[in-house]
């Protein structure tokens, strides 16, 4: 938590600001906040910042701030300006809240259904490889049904892509038995 006056100069900052920073709290100022954004988002923060300023509005950006451990961890700041008597801005108050591990999750989270997105594509096209001969086959059946060894040929195909169908759907399913839990493991010596 901490607070500046109506421009941003100034500053009081509490203990858990030099917990997460490791700049002692007598040391920081509104200005010291924002040298310590991470520098492919101090652009946008500074014009966010300028912006509020302007306006009198109320701050909120998610951004990467310098961490003690000299690493940088995702916070949300929010700023909300105090009004005087004359509607004037008189004093900020505002706080950061370190977000990283919901940034992280959120990370893993994306790149989980990214992986998801991708097998199932995988997927769909290998299912997709088998039916293409099993409709030709089943074609040529409608054509030949005269012709028995035409008929025995055309259907050990369809008997043949209907196996790999299966068995890639059986893959399916184990994978499927293996996320949510459900695998039983037989032993046995070999």
């Amino acid at each position: 938590v901490w607070s500046a006056g109506p421009l941003g100069e100034g500053g009081a900052f509490n203990q858990r600001w030099t917990e997460f920073t490791g700049v002692p709290s007598l040391l920081a100022d509104a200005g010291t906040w924002l040298a310590r954004i991470h520098p492919e988002d101090q652009a946008d923060v500074r014009a966010a910042w300028q912006e509020s300023l302007t306006r009198g509005d109320a701050f909120e950006r998610e951004f990467r701030l310098g961490h003690k451990s000299g690493s940088f961890h995702w916070v949300l700041a929010r700023a909300l300006s105090v009004h005087g008597d004359d509607e004037a801005v008189v004093r900020w108050i505002a706080t950061f809240t370190d977000i990283q591990e919901q940034k992280q999750a959120q990370g893993e989270l994306q790149e989980a259904n990214r992986q998801k997105d991708e097998f199932l594509a995988m997927l769909a096209h290998e299912l997709r490889n088998p039916l293409a001969p099993i409709s030709t086959a089943a074609q040529l059946l409608r054509m030949a049904a005269d012709d028995p060894r035409r008929v025995l040929q055309t259907s050990e195909l369809i008997s043949r892509q209907v196996a790999h169908m299966t068995e890639l759907v059986d893959d399916l399913l184990d994978v499927s038995r293996v996320t949510r839990g459900l695998v039983r493991i037989d032993r046995e010596q070999v």
